[in-house]
């Protein structure tokens, strides 16, 4: 397999002419399930068949996979570290709460306002189910990069 830039004036019918001999558009599409092939334009990348006509596109040289997967890893790197600090800074409102419920003021005030004490415990009650579904989140974040890693990995053997 290998990478090719698509040109002005290619379309699906252009493309499927060049890998007829190869499987024609269906193999074509298998190879990039990501794209819809009736709707390709000039500079979108496609995965070719090693064994289909190039002579009209300008292939991709170099580590064109490996920088894929390098702004893959980057990409869900800079993600997950923005996840994460949204959920730090969650637990550290938690906290403050935390401490202002645990107050010898606040006590004495939720003792004699019925309506304030029924607030603080709902918001007891959000704030725990938050803290248990940012440790949800936080495993679903480790998943991702593993399914991640993993496909590249998959990938990398089809491609390399």
């Amino acid at each position: 397999m290998k990478f090719i830039i698509v040109k002005a004036g290619q379309d699906a019918a252009t493309l499927s002419a060049r890998v007829a001999a190869s499987g024609g558009l269906a193999r074509l599409q298998a190879l990039n399930p990501h794209l819809d092939l009736q709707r390709v334009v000039p500079g979108s990348v496609l995965i070719w068949p090693s064994d289909a006509a190039d002579d009209d596109s300008e292939s991709v040289s170099g580590n064109a996979f490996d920088s894929f997967a390098a702004d893959v890893r980057a990409g869900l790197k800079a993600a997950t570290t923005r996840v994460r600090a949204g959920l730090a800074r969650q637990e550290d409102q938690r906290k403050e709460a935390a401490a202002v419920f645990r107050s010898a003021a606040f006590k004495k005030a939720i003792e004699t306002d019925a309506e304030l004490k029924q607030q603080a415990t709902a918001a007891d009650t959000r704030a725990k189910a938050l803290q248990a579904r940012a440790k949800d989140i936080d495993a679903a974040l480790l998943a991702l990069d593993r399914s991640a890693e993993q496909g590249l990995a998959a990938l990398a053997k089809v491609l390399k």
